[in-house]
């Protein structure tokens, strides 16, 4: 009986082992790929900033420019807005 009982608990801690490995090990890998996709990630992010770095100077430039065109493009909008105005009145006076 006693040697039943050894061999019950033998067999008993070896299953209960067995299966603590098997999910550890599958936890050990789930950790891996998250470790891998965050290395992947995280380059990709520094190939971005590298990437858009030269973009800054640019759109400043950009933003110069277009702010420079903002008077000539409300005074021409006013214009339009005259025409508009005008064409209406002729088109009310018929």
């Amino acid at each position: 009986m006693i040697d039943f009982l050894i061999v019950a608990s033998v067999v008993l801690t070896a299953a209960i082992v067995l299966v603590l490995a098997f999910y550890l090990i599958q936890i050990f890998l789930c950790l891996k790929r998250g470790a891998d996709s965050l290395d992947s990630l995280a380059g990709g992010l520094v190939a971005i900033r590298d990437n858009t770095g030269p973009l800054d100077s640019s759109l400043s430039e950009a933003n110069r420019q277009l702010s420079e065109l903002l008077e000539p493009l409300a005074t021409t909008n006013l214009n339009l807005l005259a025409v508009i105005n005008f064409a209406t009145q002729k088109l009310e006076s018929k």
